[in-house]
């Protein structure tokens, strides 16, 4: 968690099915650790893939691939 801004904004269609919240976005570091746990907890093999960097303005962007051979349909 290190590496994530105390005021991170983070999207991702997972945290819909994970945190049942249709805006898929976190905003805070606090709530991101949550979500990471619970995820973890439900899919023990979670991980993820770099799939894309860049930098914008001062800040460094970045996207991943979920990946698990645990059914995300649960």
């Amino acid at each position: 968690m290190h590496h994530y801004a105390e005021d991170i904004t983070f999207f991702s269609p997972f945290i819909r099915r994970v945190n049942n919240d249709p805006s898929g976005c976190i905003k805070d570091k606090g709530s991101l650790r949550a979500y990471f746990e619970r995820a973890l907890k439900g899919y023990p093999d979670l991980h993820f893939e770099l799939f894309r960097y860049w930098k914008a303005l001062i800040r460094w962007c970045y996207t991943t691939r979920a990946l698990t051979t645990t059914s995300l349909q649960n």
